[in-house]
């Protein structure tokens, strides 16, 4: 018997049950992303908006149906992360849109689903052929006069899965990868409806694409701009041409008050610019497309000339899991790659002494409140014994060897936590506690080296012993805008505050022996240029004596960013160091909170 109408609890079914098979299809949905550059990520963004709309649905303490509409569509814009995150963002937003009363009649889910088709539309500057668009579109397709919600989703899904097929973006011979994400959604919608498994029967991949080539991008940077618009005279067209000026591949998604821009290009400072000519920017992020490419690429050839890789598990294929801790800075790619769990270092306001929520932690505004707001003074703590106890447990359960890499016992006493849970573990030697000496980008030099020894097939004592070398070679430089922060965390003591700020130094700071140290320059009267060329005149010095084999330039906040892609462009114009890729991170907050707004840096070896 169809379902005439939706209620609250079953509406909130439908997205768990699109959450669970997104979670079932990730990998496959990231194995096949070409498009707009192949960086096998469209999956695990999927999934990310979904998991936060799941966790906040689970949490809903009210049961009106526009209350949960209104939550999904703010939750999916908050959580959104990168060219398919925003898609669905803005595609939630549409279904979300006109959502009212305590049932969804068949009438209302049809307007759920064409307001999410033009909303879709409308994120997306200049669209492709055969792209997402095309599929969610077809969602759309003879679904008026149809009268239960049943049928109605069965309906959008087959023209779906019609217009799905008849795609191919590229010679990679796959269907495009959001489109494909689009059609596990209304998969997971039509099994919650009709209380019973869907089989998908689409072929995502045509061939292998194991032969797929690092082609040269024309714009090196992807960026992710949050900012609200306060400019009175603002004019989208404006914008628009402005951005088709500075790059492609260009999405915006909208809330209430907030605006979230997706554009690659190689002019960061630019689009930074740009954007600040109209509103306020509250989050930054630049990432380096040409790399992550290169990482999936080289990911996928290696997985696909293993034997029987399609039967085993990332986890299986290394046999070791790989713990740290969420002072590292580290690209997204690189998670969804490697076995490696994050423990986050819980925060707390010392204004108040109460934790900060994970929900202000992911917070797009969250350095900026720390420079505005005068009783927000986050500082980080270390992971507790019983956290890593869990961690280290559950990881031997499939794991053969868990790798414990934490902050530097110099910076947290985390890593005390972290040998305190071996302990208590009776010692177990399948765990394996490192004092890393450092942190930032630092940690994920490391992560990155046991990988390559592990695929090299390297013995752990060979690896440990590479490591113990390695870590005393790491250099990390940092500036700080304002010297305040670091003293609340208590990381530095300055003697000569008063004189500092008179004559308005900026410390370069430097990590040795696993402590965050003054180094012997300073900033004098301190200006950005000033900044950049302290950071670079210390990785040219390293680089005469022996060549930069790895190089990561981090900031805080979007104020750091163009001073940060300075600092990267600085690099490879003068330095041209062969083969080495620099990567721009945003400083996680552990440290970011500790060092402060506006903070740049570098790590490298």
């Amino acid at each position: 018997m169809p379902t005439p109408t939706i209620s609250t609890d079953q509406f909130i079914n439908m997205f768990i049950r699109a959450e669970a098979l997104l979670r079932e299809k990730k990998q496959d949905l990231n194995s096949i992303n070409t498009f707009p550059i192949a960086d096998g990520d469209t999956g695990s963004n999927m999934l990310l908006t979904f998991s936060s709309i799941k966790y906040e649905l689970e949490n809903y303490d009210k049961i009106d149906l526009k209350g949960v509409a209104n939550l999904i569509a703010e939750t999916a814009f908050k959580d959104s992360k990168g060219s398919s995150g925003i898609l669905l963002a803005q595609y939630l937003n549409g279904f979300c849109k006109d959502i009212n009363g305590e049932h969804l009649t068949p009438k209302d889910l049809v307007t759920c689903i064409k307001n999410a088709a033009k909303f879709a539309k409308k994120s997306f500057i200049k669209t492709k052929k055969g792209s997402a668009l095309e599929t969610i579109q077809a969602t759309t397709i003879g679904i008026d006069k149809l009268n239960s919600p049943s049928k109605i989703i069965e309906k959008s899904l087959a023209q779906a899965q019609k217009a799905l097929e008849k795609t191919q973006l590229n010679s990679a011979g796959v269907v495009d990868a959001g489109g494909a994400g689009i059609l596990v959604i209304f998969t997971g919608f039509l099994a919650s409806l009709k209380n019973e498994d869907i089989i998908i029967t689409t072929n995502f991949r045509r061939q292998s694409i194991s032969y797929l080539e690092n082609t040269s991008l024309k714009f090196k940077y992807g960026l992710e701009v949050v900012f609200e618009v306060t400019n009175p005279d603002y004019k989208e067209l404006d914008l628009t041409k402005k951005l088709k000026a500075l790059g492609n591949s260009i999405q915006i998604a909208s809330n209430k008050s907030l605006k979230k821009l997706i554009i690659h290009s190689n002019q960061p400072a630019n689009v930074n610019e740009t954007i600040s000519e109209i509103g306020h920017i509250e989050s930054f992020k630049v990432e380096d497309l040409q790399h992550i490419q290169s990482e999936h690429i080289s990911s996928l050839h290696t997985n696909q000339n293993s034997k029987n890789t399609e039967k085993n598990s990332i986890l299986e294929r290394y046999h070791t899991l790989l713990i740290t801790d969420s002072s590292i800075d580290i690209p997204p790619y690189f998670i969804n790659r490697y076995p490696v769990k994050v423990l986050q270092l819980p925060i707390y306001n010392l204004f108040d002494d109460t934790k900060v929520k994970e929900s202000d932690l992911k917070s797009s505004n969250f350095y900026s409140r720390m420079e505005d707001d005068a009783n927000f003074r986050p500082k980080a703590y270390k992971i507790s014994v019983n956290d890593f106890q869990n961690a280290f447990s559950e990881g031997l359960k499939t794991a053969t060897k868990v790798i414990c890499l934490p902050v530097s016992q110099g910076i947290s006493k985390t890593y005390e936590s972290a040998i305190a849970a071996r302990m208590m573990l009776e010692g177990d030697e399948r765990i394996k506690v490192i004092d890393t000496q450092t942190t930032s980008a630092g940690l994920y030099i490391l992560l990155n080296h046991i990988f390559a020894a592990i695929e090299k097939d390297f013995n752990w004592s060979k690896i440990q012993n590479q490591l113990e070398k390695l870590k005393t070679q790491i250099q990390a430089y940092f500036v700080v805008d304002d010297i305040k922060y670091m003293e609340r965390a208590e990381l530095v003591n300055f003697n000569n505050e008063g004189i500092a700020k008179i004559f308005n130094v900026q410390p370069l700071l430097k990590l040795k022996s696993g402590k965050i140290e003054l180094d012997q320059d300073k900033i004098y009267f301190a200006n950005p240029a000033k900044k950049i060329n302290s950071l670079f005149k210390k990785i040219k010095m390293y680089n005469q004596i022996k060549p930069v084999s790895e190089l990561v330039v981090v900031y805080a906040g979007g104020r750091a960013c163009e001073e940060a892609t300075k600092l990267v462009k600085k690099i490879e114009n003068e330095l041209k160091i062969p083969g080495v890729s620099t990567n721009l991170l945003p400083l996680d907050i552990v440290m970011g909170c500790q060092l402060g707004p506006g903070t740049i840096g570098t790590v490298f070896i």
